[in-house]
């Protein structure tokens, strides 16, 4: 789920009157499924980046209201990753239909919340920051 930037620009902005500026991209969205978890659906269960936008569109995926619940960030080392964590019940149950559609392609339903990707600290390769897994969920 995309978003406006302009919206969030402001967490990033008291962020960074820290000592350790972000490196930001100018974007915001809600992560809904992670590049792991549409590993795991395509590989496992068959399921296309066509058929997640199909039920994306579907559900009206750009009108889900969702509740900024707290900040959340994870450190290892010196590098660091913070993320807006949000509460969303409409993205939730598209999250529900989609592992709904894994589980009877015989996968393994798990469940996370959706957050906010907001910016990254550290060395990165590739749009990935080094040493820091991405968490999905607080």
């Amino acid at each position: 789920m995309q978003l406006d930037f302009n919206h969030v620009a402001p967490v990033l902005n008291a962020i960074n009157s820290t000592y350790q500026p972000l490196l930001s991209r100018g974007e915001a969205h809600i992560t809904v499924i992670s590049p792991p978890e549409y590993r795991i659906l395509s590989k496992q269960a068959n399921i296309t980046m066509a058929m997640l936008n199909t039920m994306a569109r579907d559900s009206n995926i750009q009108a889900s209201e969702f509740e900024v619940v707290c900040l959340g960030k994870v450190q290892r080392y010196k590098n660091v990753v913070y993320q807006l964590i949000v509460s969303s019940p409409s993205l939730v149950r598209l999250r529900e239909r989609i592992f709904r559609l894994y589980y009877s392609n015989h996968g393994n339903p798990s469940f996370f919340d959706p957050h906010v990707s907001l910016q990254q600290q550290g060395k990165k390769k590739g749009g990935r920051v080094y040493g820091v897994k991405r968490m999905d969920s607080a």
